[in-house]
């Protein structure tokens, strides 16, 4: 029986964490539009904008997996938003390198 409730509480936990991760990625979402929504692209604050509402739907659901989904989609996308204030054709580049790969002098 032990094991057993080991097993229930450690599920729990982890739809726990999932949740406050989703609550999380939406409060940061919903400040980034607020904080940079007239800076960036129409496109991309429609696009964060609908995954907000599917991270929220996802909720309801209570499926993990769509949750998780869900999540990750829109956290890709807010990294967006910092990519495009700054200018950043490829988020993983260095500062000393010019877009096609060659270091700057």
């Amino acid at each position: 029986e032990a094991e057993r409730n080991r097993a229930a509480d450690e599920r729990r936990k982890q739809e726990i964490e999932l949740n406050n991760l989703a609550d999380s990625t939406v409060y940061a979402a919903e400040k980034a539009l607020r904080d940079y929504g007239a800076k960036i692209d129409s496109a991309l604050k429609s696009s964060i904008e609908k995954q907000i509402e599917a991270v929220k739907k996802a909720r309801e659901g209570r499926d993990q997996g769509q949750i998780r989904s869900a999540v990750e989609e829109l956290q890709r996308s807010v990294q967006q938003i910092g990519a495009s204030m700054y200018g950043q054709p490829n988020v993983g580049g260095t500062p000393n390198q010019e877009p096609d790969g060659r270091r700057k002098e």
